[in-house]
């Protein structure tokens, strides 16, 4: 009986014993473990500090570079692109400050804008497929279309592109096609024009970037941003716009913008498509002043018979078109 109390005894002595022990231990060890984390804490904080300068100075740079750019774009357009007529092709969810600051480029290049023509995002809903396919079907048969390219989205585009470009310098006034279709397709919310919007005899295309979360927000949430920017489906209707606006006008140049991950996918879509890529030019900085410069040249290029892509990804001929001579 005692050496069985005084096992009870021992072992709660150890158990006692370990439990003291680890917590003594804790409290030593607390200090050491404290110290650790105070110095990382302080060496994180220095860290984070310099990566903060770092990028304050980065976007220092970068807004001197963009400032420069924008001075000296006047100069370097002036009269590139006099005689020239263009109309202005915004796909869904492009952004209106791109819009404006490429609009503003080529007419200081001395080109005549004749509208912009916003495409919706109806225009690559799956589920209005079908409508699409028969709006431009009847539209088409009074209007005409000079667009051969194979896609189930090259009827409505060629039926647009005809109502919206020329080859003819001479025929630039808007028609009854020109009403007809654009009256249709804006009254079916695949299009937005406005209702003076001329004839022209070449088209830019500003897409909208791969990642904006204003867009996302607009869109109504990531799911349709990318629906509407993103699928093969939509992909696929954009090389067939394009390619069809080449056939009905004289030039096409497709403008994107520089995404954090990458750029857009109309963009991608227009360079890995092997007819589009020998058709159409792009560049994919058009959000910034140096990309504006690209695309006036790049649409100098394209009226003098030549084909580039240009900016800062991959796929590119250069940073920039080779200088036009002025006309």
């Amino acid at each position: 009986m005692i050496d069985f109390r005084y096992f009870l005894v021992s072992v709660s002595a150890i158990f006692l014993a370990l439990a003291v022990g680890i917590v003594v231990g804790a409290g030593l060890l607390r200090g050491d473990v404290d110290q650790q984390l105070r110095a990382h804490a302080r060496q994180a904080a220095g860290e984070s500090e310099v990566l903060r300068n770092q990028l304050r100075a980065e976007r220092r740079l970068a807004g001197y570079r963009d400032a420069v750019a924008a001075q000296l774009l006047p100069d370097l357009v002036k009269g590139t692109l006099s005689g020239t007529s263009v109309v202005l092709v915004g796909l869904p969810y492009a952004r209106s400050e791109t819009l404006t600051s490429v609009r503003e480029a080529v007419e200081s290049a001395d080109a005549t804008v004749t509208g912009t023509v916003a495409i919706t995002s109806k225009w690559v809903d799956p589920d209005q497929r079908q409508f699409v396919d028969l709006l431009a079907a009847r539209v088409g048969r009074r209007a005409g279309s000079s667009c051969d390219v194979d896609s189930p989205y090259s009827r409505a585009s060629g039926v647009l592109a005809g109502a919206v470009l020329t080859t003819d310098p001479a025929a630039t006034q808007a028609d009854a096609n020109t009403t007809t279709v654009l009256g249709a397709f804006a009254e079916a919310d695949l299009i937005r024009a406005p209702a003076d919007l001329r004839r022209a005899e070449y088209a830019i295309i500003v897409a909208p970037p791969a990642e904006n979360a204003d867009l996302e927000r607009r869109a109504g949430g990531t799911a349709a941003f990318l629906e509407a920017t993103q699928t093969t489906s939509t992909i696929d209707a954009w090389v067939a716009l394009t390619r069809c606006f080449d056939a009905a006008g004289k030039g096409v140049v497709v403008a994107g913008e520089v995404s954090p991950g990458r750029e857009a996918p109309a963009i991608s879509a227009v360079r890995e498509d092997v007819h589009a890529r020998a058709e159409v030019s792009t560049v994919d900085v058009a959000d910034l002043p140096s990309g504006h410069l690209a695309v006036v040249w790049a649409l100098a290029e394209q009226r003098a018979g030549r084909v580039g892509h240009y900016g800062a990804r991959y796929g590119i001929d250069g940073v920039l078109p080779r200088r036009p001579t002025a006309r």
